[in-house]
């Protein structure tokens, strides 16, 4: 029973080694089967500046600068103002809630909501809104958060609350794509201000003054899983884990260019970054890859926006060229061989994985890393078994037994 267990083990690293090897390969022969490109030649999106991407069951929402272009993997469903109640086609920023409710900051006419039926209209002359000249929109909880050029505004459905210069310690008016830390504090970053969070009382700003920030124009700020703020300046990339400032530009590193417009984070923790004139960095805390025109099939080096989708695990780019989908190795190999026949959580972790096996028969499993090498053996008794990865680096690796192969996500 033990041998014929070690048996299968052994045939499913061969199988998971050589699934791997392929597409490695694969993706080393050509850039063009891990990009796809949507534009108004070939597909039916609206226009190819696209500023904004968003995610929903399944559909992707791209907002562009002649409406939004809603794509199910397969047609494109386009609103514009002559069909829909967006005020303008210019769509600056888009955020859509739990319940599938779609926000639009719509450029200077104000905040668009649609509920899937029926279109709603918020700007000065009917609500409480600031300003109607858009930047950013963001959903959290039954919140919605807009940045204008009149200050922060907040919509909780029935009162509107404005912060600015005026009434507040926010250190500028014209507010950009704001995130949250995981304890609910808010880091707004602004054009001319720096960046500042707010506690719900106590505004405390950094700016090019006070911290390590290279220029007061923030256009972006994204928090990752580790509560790391990457801030997105117009002349480098800075990274705050609360406590220390690290600072990221063309002198100092790969960053392809200074002027940092876009910032997401993949299933594996990756840092991606879009610039505004070098295409796209993707920075694992180690190492850089570098995708521009020269390189990749990026139609552009002005990266616009950029959504993970961690189901299909592709990146979807935003451009002023069009959209490009690009497909990983990584997120290749997931679809390809991970079933659910064991529960594993959490997952990514900080090392210590939760292996929930019903049946509770005695299981051997080893884990490997991204290239076959066997870390560590052991055997699965009960019904649960704890996985100690915490003295290994970050990174994916492969829980292999007889049975199945998974993937675990230290970070």
């Amino acid at each position: 029973m033990q041998r014929q267990q070690k048996r299968n083990i052994m045939k499913t690293k061969i199988n998971l080694l050589t699934i791997i090897l392929v597409l490695i390969l694969m993706s080393n022969i050509s850039n063009a089967q891990n990009f796809t490109i949507y534009n108004t030649a070939n597909s039916g999106i609206s226009d190819n500046y696209v500023g904004d991407i968003e995610i929903y069951n399944g559909n992707l929402w791209a907002g562009t600068s002649n409406g939004i272009s809603k794509f199910d993997g397969s047609n494109w469903t386009v609103y514009n103002t002559s069909n829909s109640g967006l005020a303008h086609n210019i769509i600056t920023d888009m955020s859509i809630s739990m319940t599938g409710e779609v926000w639009v900051a719509n450029y200077d006419q104000g905040v668009v909501q649609f509920n899937g039926t029926s279109w709603t209209n918020f700007n000065t002359s009917n609500s409480g809104l600031s300003n109607n000249n858009m930047v950013s929109i963001k959903v959290d909880n039954n919140n919605i958060w807009i940045g204008t050029y009149g200050g922060l505004n907040i919509y909780d459905s029935t009162n509107w609350t404005t912060y600015n210069t005026s009434n507040s310690g926010i250190p500028d008016d014209n507010v950009r794509r704001l995130d949250f830390e995981s304890n609910g504090d808010v880091w707004v970053p602004t054009w001319y201000g720096g960046i500042a969070k707010f506690d719900g009382s106590t505004w405390t700003v950094f700016d090019a003054s006070n911290s390590i920030l290279p220029s007061n124009s923030v256009p972006i700020v994204r928090i990752d899983n580790q509560q790391n703020k990457w801030i997105g300046t117009n002349n480098g990339l800075v990274k705050f884990d609360g406590t220390n400032w690290t600072l990221y530009n063309t002198g100092n590193s790969p960053l392809p260019d200074d002027d940092v417009r876009a910032i997401e984070f993949n299933n594996v923790g990756d840092v991606i970054i879009g610039t505004n004139g070098g295409g796209l960095a993707i920075y694992d805390g180690n190492n850089w890859t570098i995708y521009n025109t020269s390189n990749s099939l990026l139609p552009s080096n002005e990266i616009r926006s950029l959504k993970f989708d961690n189901n299909s695990g592709n990146l979807w780019i935003g451009t002023n060229q069009g959209l490009v989908k690009m497909e990983t190795v990584i997120s290749a190999v997931t679809d390809y061989i991970f079933p659910d026949n064991i529960l594993y959580f959490p997952n990514p972790s900080n090392g210590i994985f939760t292996i929930s096996h019903a049946n509770g028969k005695t299981t051997f499993y080893e884990i490997t890393d991204i290239t076959g090498k066997v870390i560590q053996k052991g055997t699965m008794t009960g019904n649960q078994t704890i996985i100690d990865l915490s003295e290994n680096g970050n990174g994916v690796y492969f829980l292999i037994t007889d049975k199945q192969t998974t993937k675990l996500v230290k970070e």
